[in-house]
């Protein structure tokens, strides 16, 4: 009987440690998923900080609007100073080829 005990308590021994060493392999494996988890998490983090900043920086639809218009008003103002120009240009180059002419 009292071998039988010992052997009982051998076998309970054996299947512990066997038990031990599967919940510590399968502990250890998820451990390194949660440590890879936490790692891309914390590079999305990173990455949404760096949108959230572009984002912050960029102007609203009102001022691109507003742009618009301006842009739209130079390029007239524009036009009206070429229209503006254009005869002096006329009379430099016909002052270019008097001087050039006459040698002086």
């Amino acid at each position: 009987m009292p071998g039988d005990v010992w052997q009982m308590l051998t076998a309970l021994a054996s299947l512990t440690a066997v038990g031990l060493s599967l919940y510590t392999l399968l502990t250890a494996r998820n451990q390194k998923d949660v440590a890879d988890l936490l790692e891309s998490r914390n590079d999305h983090e990173v990455r949404l900080a760096k949108v959230e900043t572009t984002v912050e920086h960029l102007p609203s639809a009102d001022v691109v609007h507003d742009l618009k218009l301006a842009m739209a008003d130079m390029k007239g103002q524009l036009a009206v100073i070429v229209e503006r120009v254009g005869p002096i240009k006329a009379i430099a180059e016909r002052l270019q080829e008097n001087f050039l002419e006459h040698g002086r």
